[in-house]
């Protein structure tokens, strides 16, 4: 095992958590901007696991760990850049999760906003991106880093990568989808022949199965990290489990957060959220139902323009 500076590692890892959250806390407040955790999320796990592979000496167990957990950050990095994630202004990042923006209105004083920031923006996640790697720092320091690869060592690379794969096919087709309809109007997205467009949101694939595909995957990946560094080290109950527990949590709960969101832009979505379950994929009850709702609304926008349309000229031949 190896000394990072010639320091603990723990020791190197408050130094560096510090760092950040100071960095975080004032970069946002004075750009008004509090995504920068977000654009963190992504390449922080990258970096600690790494770090932790080289106090392991890069053992074959802990280059796998790192290797797959650097494809999970290539992968959302550039999903969070498509999406705008990276975009700057005067070397100033513009864009800001809009989830943000419904707590900011939860929590009107300014006081309390600032310590929720510097707390729980922050420091919390800060601690809990860090914290959902150190699976491959308890291998790293352990005895069991020295043995060779076995098979279960493959076998949990690729339901990691099986996870990564799901929530890899539920962004693409989220984008696809989300640029299929902002490029139409919203005359045209009522006459669309797509009925996600026409209700607003993806409700097939992926979505039929579970409301947010994409998280399950997220947290399911760190679940396998964290079932696999325990395995290595035959210790189930370590320090390294209320970080991928909280991170569950965290997840999940955010979908109360968003969800209010879509169901008030979209009028079907209180429907969707009946037939579909919101986390774990499960086969779906009454769907057909829904989709025949979803049919039936489109038939009722492109009935209500015709007769629009006829109203309209009735009224000019009449006068």
């Amino acid at each position: 095992m190896r000394l990072l500076f010639g320091s603990d590692t723990l020791l190197v890892l408050a130094y560096l958590l510090i760092s950040l959250v100071m960095f975080c806390f004032f970069y946002g407040g004075l750009t008004n901007n509090v995504s920068q955790v977000d654009r963190l999320w992504s390449i922080l796990p990258i970096f600690t696991s790494w770090m932790f592979a080289y106090v392991g000496e890069f053992s074959p167990v802990v280059v796998l760990m790192a290797f797959v957990v650097t494809l999970w950050g290539a992968r959302l990095t550039y999903n969070f850049y498509v999406r705008g994630g990276y975009a700057m202004k005067n070397w100033v990042f513009t864009d800001e999760d809009y989830r943000w923006g419904v707590m900011r209105k939860a929590i009107p004083n300014s006081v309390c906003w600032d310590l929720f920031h510097l707390f729980f923006i922050c420091f919390f996640q800060i601690t809990l991106i860090i914290g959902f790697t150190t699976p491959i720092l308890l291998v790293a320091e352990s005895d069991a880093n020295a043995k060779p690869l076995s098979m279960y060592d493959l076998g949990f690379a690729a339901l990691f990568l099986f996870f990564l794969a799901i929530e890899t096919i539920a962004d693409a087709t989220m984008n696809r989808f989300q640029a299929a309809k902002y490029a139409l109007s919203p005359e045209e997205r009522a006459k669309s022949d797509d009925l996600r467009i026409v209700a607003g949101f993806n409700f097939t694939g992926l979505c039929k199965y579970s409301r947010h595909p994409n998280y399950f995957s997220e947290v399911m990946q760190w679940v396998v990290l964290y079932c696999w560094g325990s395995y290595r080290i035959g210790v189930w109950k370590n320090w390294s489990l209320p970080f991928v527990v909280i991170l569950a949590i965290l997840v999940f709960a955010s979908t109360f957060i968003c969800e209010p969101v879509s169901a008030s832009k979209y009028p079907l979505y209180k429907e969707y959220q009946k037939v579909t379950s919101r986390f774990i994929p499960f086969i779906p009850i009454l769907y057909k139902r829904f989709v025949t709702m979803v049919k039936k609304s489109e038939w009722c926008v492109c009935f209500e323009s015709v007769f629009l349309v006829s109203q309209f000229w009735w009224s000019r031949c009449c006068q």
